[in-house]
This record gives structure tokens, sequence and C-alpha cells, in this order.
């Protein structure tokens, strides 16, 4: 992975910390929900930066249904092979900028 799906990633995590201190910024207040960007994001890239020291970058590169054996049980032949980075990336954008950026 690099170029321009590096910058991708860059800009999915960035997204939420920098709203968050933005809106800080304007209100001079911090609302964050029970479940927020700025302190999970923070958690889940520890957990993805462990687990990746365990299984390897490889695991990344793969086909997200050789990544993921239960997903592999379900027929899915009209999907080509994907990166399971690039489904990652996906589900970063649906539930971490989307919301960030439609709640601010």
């Amino acid at each position: 992975m690099c170029g321009r799906l590096t910058f991708c990633y860059w800009v999915v995590a960035a997204v939420p910390f920098y709203l968050a201190t933005w809106e800080h910024y304007f209100t001079n207040t911090l609302i964050l929900p029970v479940i927020n960007g700025p302190t999970e994001g923070l958690m889940l890239i520890y957990v993805s930066h462990l687990f990746t020291c365990f299984t390897g970058a490889e695991w990344w590169a793969q086909d997200f249904r050789k990544s993921l054996p239960l997903i592999s049980l379900v027929p899915l032949p009209f999907v080509p092979e994907i990166p399971l980075y690039v489904i990652v990336l996906i589900l970063m954008i649906t539930f971490a900028v989307i919301p960030t950026v439609g709640s601010k």
C-alpha cells in the first residue's frame, strides 16, 4: 500500500481529530459522545498496530476473504478480489468520517 491509498488513510484518520479540535476552538467546549473518534480512534490504532506485530503486514494486503475466514463461508462469486486494507478504508469512511462530518 503506497501512494494515494496511504494519503487516503491519513485523511480518514485525521478528520475526526481535526474536527473535534476545531469544535473545541470555536465553541470553547468539547462535546463528545460516549464512543468518540479521538479516544476510541487511538485505541483502534494501538490494537491494529499490535495485531500487525503478530500477524505481519501481509495480512492486510491479502484478499479480504482470506483474511476473514467467516466471510469466505458466504458465496460471493460476483465480488472481485479486494485487499483487506481497501475494505477497512471504506468502513472507516462509512462509520467514522461521515458521522463525524455530519454531526459538526
